[in-house]
């Protein structure tokens, strides 16, 4: 069975520069620049972390229009709202989830870089599962190079929890997709949340989020 590999987490918020504010203040890290996600009228920045993965500070995109800009102006203030991770093509995470009993759709994405550059990806996002941002979307990068590649990682990630009513259940599933991350630890509670605790020079610090149980990026 393949490995489940996270890829990386959205840390989202209505704007940007108070993301950067946020994460700099908890942890003396300033994310660099990002780009722009034309189709769903964000933008972001980025902290590299360990074992080829980052943080992504992502925020809808002043003038911009797309689901997920809205979903994330309607956030209170920062939050960590979901994760990505990699298990394989992009053809056999969606046929390992149908197995799993786990409806799956594709979408292309892409991102603009500030250098005018483009990376592109094929994202696999589960959907009408009732797990909300619990369950991971899926992202295959293809030929792209890895944005962690020209990231110094910054931070370490030590231990992410997340917290669902119906734990036993959404580990079956994470499970049927590959082995599960070594520090992902899944914990029945009375509401959707993710934690993200993490180590850098400035010292330890957590992200954290509250889900809603309908409003996650595959059904944005």
């Amino acid at each position: 069975m393949i490995n489940i590999e996270i890829d990386h987490f959205l840390y989202a918020g209505p704007d940007l520069k108070l993301l950067i504010m946020d994460v700099a203040g908890r942890s003396g890290i300033t994310a660099a620049a990002g780009g722009r996600h034309p189709d769903w009228g964000t933008h972001n920045a980025l902290i590299g972390l360990e074992n080829r993965s980052y943080l992504e500070l992502i925020a809808p995109e002043p003038g911009a229009e797309g689901p997920w800009g809205s979903l994330f102006g309607r956030l209170d203030g920062p939050s960590l709202q979901a994760w990505c991770v990699r298990a394989g093509s992009a053809d056999r995470v969606a046929g390992r989830l149908e197995r799993a009993g786990v409806a799956s759709r594709r979408v292309e994405g892409g991102r603009e870089l500030p250098d005018g550059g483009r990376l592109t990806w094929g994202l696999v996002f589960p959907f009408g599962h009732g797990f909300g941002g619990a369950l991971p979307f899926f992202i295959d990068w293809r030929d792209s190079v890895h944005p962690s590649s020209n990231l110094a990682a910054a931070a370490r990630l030590t231990r992410f929890t997340v917290l669902h009513p119906d734990a036993a259940a959404l580990g079956q599933v994470l499970a049927g997709v590959g082995v599960p991350p070594p520090l992902l630890h899944v914990v029945e509670a009375g509401r959707i949340s993710l934690a993200a605790a993490m180590d850098s020079e400035g010292g330890q610090f957590v992200l954290e989020g509250v889900l809603a149980p309908h409003a996650y990026l595959g059904e944005a």
